[in-house]
């Protein structure tokens, strides 16, 4: 029988904790994707947080964008529940492809640009002052 020095059973047990650990965070890696990609099929693409059931008639959504993909996604879900949509934005350009998105994916094509500067004080009291003017709630 060989013996074996203490580094040589050091570098062994590292090793061996290496595959260990390597083998292990893999296998967890899998089962969180898999996980995922299960419940994205079980919600059928629903947050936990916002169920695909809710439904937004009647119901008026001011979404502050630039033309993002948060604000035309946003603009998207919501249209698709039967909110009317106001796409608030400096810019009607930048905000053209959220509209037609929005109104794509709705059953109900109520959406609509009214400008607004964030950056603005006086924009943001024009926007105000012109939405309450304009909706009847």
């Amino acid at each position: 029988m060989t013996e074996i020095g203490i580094g040589e059973l050091f570098w062994s047990l590292a090793t061996m904790f290496a595959w260990i650990l390597a083998v292990g965070l893999t296998l967890f890696l899998c089962l969180g994707v898999v996980y995922l990609v299960y419940l994205r099929h079980v919600n059928k693409g629903a947050s936990e947080f916002w169920p695909a059931t809710v439904k937004l008639d009647g119901k008026i959504a001011v979404i502050t964008t630039n033309g993002n993909d948060i604000g035309v996604e946003a603009a998207r879900q919501m249209a698709a529940r039967g909110a009317r949509i106001v796409l608030a934005c400096s810019d009607q350009r930048k905000v053209h492809e959220a509209k037609v998105d929005a109104i794509s994916s709705s059953h109900v094509p109520q959406v609509v640009w009214r400008h607004l500067d964030t950056s603005s004080l006086a924009s943001v009291n024009n926007f105000v002052d012109d939405f309450v003017r304009r909706e009847e709630r």
